[in-house]
């Protein structure tokens, strides 16, 4: 038990703050108590977070050593603040006007702040956020490098079985997955999911509520979402029950995860059917096919860039008689929505990321406006707070207390425009996640949050009360009794300056709003080049759509309802289909 110190780090932290006057009767008694719990109760674990506890419990005024006088000290601090208090419920219209001016600032700046947050965090709800990556191709196509996320099949097959030393897991899901029809029962919706290789969970790492990931050994099977289960099974357990895709194929429901974020580049993905459906000893993975998207899960310790240099020429070795095919690249799961633009094969900055900046640059600007409001409306009534600076400076305050003084009155204006701007945005937080197609949240458990609100606070107040405390406090004392001091040349171009800022932003805020409307209108009635009145669309989820299709047509049209009718492998209003162009019966040259 001798051998057993006090944590040197807990001492060291003491003696930092701690006056010299009662280090040593301090630390004797923790020594004391310290000592006590390890011989008594031989706790030595115990004995080490006690002697912690009690040297945070002296992080209080009247130990710190940079503490002149902790008494005067004190009351010096509640002296200014029940002055700011009187002074802040004197003037209730003023004070509501700066109140309101600030909290309107704070509150968009708060909500503008969130979404660049959720936007910034985007995918770190994966356990393995660091080490997921996605596997893209470069094309040469008339000199021009394009990067391609479509691979071919057989690709993540060779991945997977070539390279086990750089990846822990290699997973392939359908390039272009869509609605697909589910039925239980009476019960039927038409969602969106994914065709994904079997070991996907290693991959994500789902929180499943139900059940579990796919058993290797079964072949029909699904893992449902908990909002979809929920609509399908109601209050059922669906784990083992069965249900239908299509019309055509019966599925039994092996797990159940919870709902992936908004935030999340599979928040979409409701449901999640095994790849090897598709990929099966009738239609095997091919080298011929680009219709799947690759992810890998990196070894750890792997670095990004050693696992590409690696594998670059995986594709081009395997179908060398194509031309055109240059190397594989990878990107990480952080890079997926706000760095994944390629140029000419090269990284350039997203169009997400300029929006960032963009959003990020408005919400700085408009809490600047209401800085600068705040400091304004302050040095404007200079006039009604002469007299009060003139007698406390005649009665030996000092500028430092005075600037102590109007400092305390900002924090407290920012202290109550922060409240307000809370609750502002906790009233039209769900409004704003409907405007922003977003799912944000207060993270009130967050530590980090409220560090950022404690410190958004204190420089809220510091930058918009500087000024007006250091201008203030400034006041001669004679001339400010007598009613005579006129403010100078620099002062008033500063705030002239602080006016010209003021406006410019907001008719340049205001510019940008209505440009932004108009361009969104237009878009809303611009032409497309076809009549979309009296235009239906149905989806065929069944192997009899296709048979009895030119009777469904037929019937349709004696109706009379209907005009025409044609089919398409996709939607008339999405872009996932393609070719490579047109041609004559008598030619194989394209249309220009």
């Amino acid at each position: 038990m001798n051998e057993v110190k006090p944590p040197r780090l807990a001492v060291k932290f003491l003696l930092l703050f701690l006056k010299p006057s009662l280090a040593e009767e301090v630390l004797g008694d923790l020594d004391e108590k310290f000592y006590w719990t390890l011989i008594i109760q031989g706790a030595r674990t115990k004995a080490k977070w006690i002697y912690w506890f009690q040297v945070i419990h002296y992080l209080r005024p009247f130990a710190f050593k940079f503490l002149r006088s902790n008494s005067i000290f004190v009351t010096m601090i509640r002296h200014n603040f029940l002055i700011s208090y009187r002074i802040l419920l004197k003037n209730k219209m003023f004070s509501s006007i700066n109140i309101g001016g600030l909290a309107f600032g704070m509150s968009l700046a708060i909500l503008i702040g969130l979404w660049i947050y959720d936007e910034l965090s985007f995918n770190q709800n994966h356990k393995h956020y660091d080490r997921i990556v996605q596997v893209l191709r470069k094309d040469m196509d008339d000199g021009l490098i394009e990067v391609n996320s479509s691979m071919v099949s057989k690709l993540g097959v060779y991945l997977d079985e070539t390279y086990p030393t750089l990846f822990d897991n290699v997973s392939m899901t359908f390039y272009r997955n869509q609605e697909q029809f589910l039925k239980v029962g009476e019960r039927s919706v038409e969602r969106f999911g994914y065709f994904f290789s079997k070991d996907v969970n290693e991959l994500l790492q789902l929180d499943f509520v139900a059940g579990s990931t796919f058993d290797e050994s079964e072949k029909y099977v699904i893992l449902l979402s908990q909002s979809l289960a929920k609509t399908l099974f109601v209050d059922e357990n669906p784990v083992g029950k069965s249900l239908s895709i299509n019309n055509s194929v019966d599925l039994f429901v092996s797990g159940v995860y919870k709902d992936l974020p908004q935030n999340s580049t599979f928040q979409d993905m409701e449901y999640i059917i095994p790849i090897e459906l598709i990929y099966n000893e009738e239609n095997p993975a091919t080298w011929d096919n680009y219709n799947t998207k690759i992810y890998a899960l990196l070894k750890e310790g792997v670095n990004i860039t050693e696992a590409e240099e690696v594998i670059k020429d995986a594709l081009s070795i395997n179908i060398s008689e194509e031309p055109g095919v240059a190397d594989l690249l990878l990107i990480g799961m952080k890079d997926w929505h706000l760095n994944s633009n390629y140029q000419d094969g090269v990284l350039v900055t997203s169009s997400r990321m300029q929006i960032i900046r963009i959003y990020g640059l408005i919400g700085v600007f408009v809490l600047f406006l209401a800085f600068i409001n705040f400091i304004n409306l302050n040095t404007a009534r200079c006039n009604t707070r002469m007299k009060e600076i003139g007698i406390r400076k005649s009665i030996g305050s000092y500028r430092k207390q005075l600037i102590q003084q109007f400092l305390s009155e900002a924090f407290l204006y920012a202290i109550a425009s922060f409240i307000l701007a809370l609750v502002v945005v906790v009233i039209f937080l769900d409004a704003f996640n409907q405007l922003s197609g977003k799912e944000m949240a207060m993270p009130w458990q967050s530590a980090y949050f409220w560090i950022s609100i404690v410190a958004f606070v204190f420089i809220s107040a510091f930058v918009a009360g500087a000024y007006p405390a250091f201008f203030l406090s400034s006041f001669n004392p004679v001339k400010a009794l007598k009613g005579g001091i006129k403010q100078g040349t620099l002062s008033t171009r500063f705030r002239q300056v602080l006016v010209l800022f003021q406006f410019t932003i907001s008719i340049a805020l205001i510019i940008g709003t209505i440009t932004v409307y108009n361009q969104l209108a237009y878009a809303k009635s611009r032409p497309v080049g076809y009549n979309q009145s009296d235009l239906i669309t149905m989806r065929g989820r069944s192997e009899q759509w296709d048979e009895n299709y030119d009777l469904l047509r037929e019937e349709l049209k004696k109706t009379g309802s209907v005009i025409e009718m044609a089919s398409a492998n996709y939607p008339l209003n999405n872009d996932l289909g393609n070719n490579n162009g047109f041609t004559k019966a008598t030619t194989s040259e394209p249309y220009n």
